[in-house]
């Protein structure tokens, strides 16, 4: 009779699949909300600091700096002539022939349109690695979208006398993808071609096997015996990071062996090289404090609750963030801060998403009580 009334009556045979569909939309929208809005807010991020980034090359930087700088500098790293370091970091640049080649905008007039889509692209894909970096390690929806927004503000501080940084973005995109790999317990394999493809786009590739041997031997280390701990340094994971350390070094030979620089590049103090003598000119740039004050903003003070950051931050803060900090004063141009947005992203935004949502925990614990 249900069955009869319904062919009968056409408009409850319409309510009812109306009623199915708003269900279904519900269940769609509940299960992919978060996902769509991390998509949108990423895609919205790149563009806005893409536009932001050119910007500042066409009102601030030489005239026609994307042209006469970035783009002979480009043309010099596909012909095996540019300066070393340059000349080693070859991924992204053969990415970005690549894409030159693929929509047949090859001349120099049109490297800036080429250039412009290509940064969207990177840029994009640095937000959504950085946002399912910051899931894996137990971040819920709003924390991940407020971590996206952190760190799309801090980039736009990150500008300062510097090219279009193909291979400081791409350096980001695998660091955020090993955390996230190690993270979901990264098999050995996963670890190493990880190192050697970002070998590849520039030598802070060292630091994935830094973090996955951080992760593995030090996250723990005071809950657990001499005994244990000496017996972790002989397992199956110490000789996985091992490996990755001498993969990353075959690789990082193996260019300076093929690729002949024409000389070497000079830092923003002239013929200074690296050492301590360029640490100090950095420490004494006020360029440098002043960019990384906007950068960082007041995240660094999360140090003074150090005892309350995951075991696991606080190791990659101690094997990553402090060398990382090291090399970039004695081997960069410090005030170019877009050298310190990796740490920033893998460990101080983190770290500050835990520690408000620790609080936030505590906070409605007292109420209950």
């Amino acid at each position: 009779m249900g069955y009869v009334r319904a062919v009968q009556n056409p408009s409850c045979q319409r309510r009812e699949w109306r009623s199915r569909k708003e269900d279904i939309v519900g269940i769609v929208a509940r299960r992919f909300r978060v996902p769509l809005l991390i998509v949108g807010i990423s895609l919205t991020a790149s563009v806005v600091l893409t536009s932001s980034r050119f910007y500042y090359a066409y009102t601030v930087q030489p005239k026609n700096f994307l042209v006469n700088d970035d783009f002979v500098r480009h043309s010099l790293i596909m012909k095996g002539n540019a300066e070393a370091p340059l000349c080693y970091r070859v991924l992204t640049e053969y990415a970005l022939e690549a894409f030159c080649r693929i929509s047949r905008l090859t001349m120099p007039e049109h490297y800036p349109q080429v250039a412009f889509v290509f940064k969207v692209v990177q840029n994009f894909i640095v937000f959504l690695s950085l946002s399912i970096y910051l899931r894996s390690g137990g971040m819920t929806g709003p924390a991940i979208l407020l971590g996206v927004f952190m760190f799309a503000l801090a980039s736009h501080f990150s500008f300062y006398s510097s090219d279009l940084a193909y291979s400081t973005f791409s350096e980001m995109i695998f660091l955020f993808l090993s955390g996230y790999a190690i993270n979901r317990g990264a098999s050995g394999i996963q670890v190493v071609l990880l190192t050697v493809v970002a070998a590849l786009n520039r030598e802070t590739a060292v630091f994935i096997p830094g973090m996955y041997l951080a992760n593995t031997l030090f996250c723990g280390w005071k809950y657990r015996s001499l005994k244990e701990n000496i017996e972790l340094l002989h397992s199956k994971s110490t000789g996985v990071g091992v490996v990755a350390i001498l993969s990353f070094l075959a690789v990082y030979v193996g260019l300076r062996l093929l690729i002949v620089p024409n000389g070497y590049s000079g830092s923003r103090y002239g013929a200074v090289y690296p050492g301590l003598h360029l640490a100090w000119l950095n420490i004494v740039n006020y360029r440098t404090w002043r960019g990384l004050l906007w950068m960082y903003g007041i995240l660094p003070f999360t140090l003074l609750y150090w005892t309350r950051w995951p075991s696991q931050l606080r190791a990659y803060a101690i094997v990553c963030g402090i060398p990382w900090f090291a090399v970039q004063f004695l081997f960069g141009s410090t005030d170019e801060t877009r050298l310190f947005l990796t740490p920033l992203g893998l460990i101080l935004i983190p770290a500050s998403l835990r520690l408000v949502a620790g609080a936030v925990l505590d906070g409605h614990g007292k109420q209950d009580r």
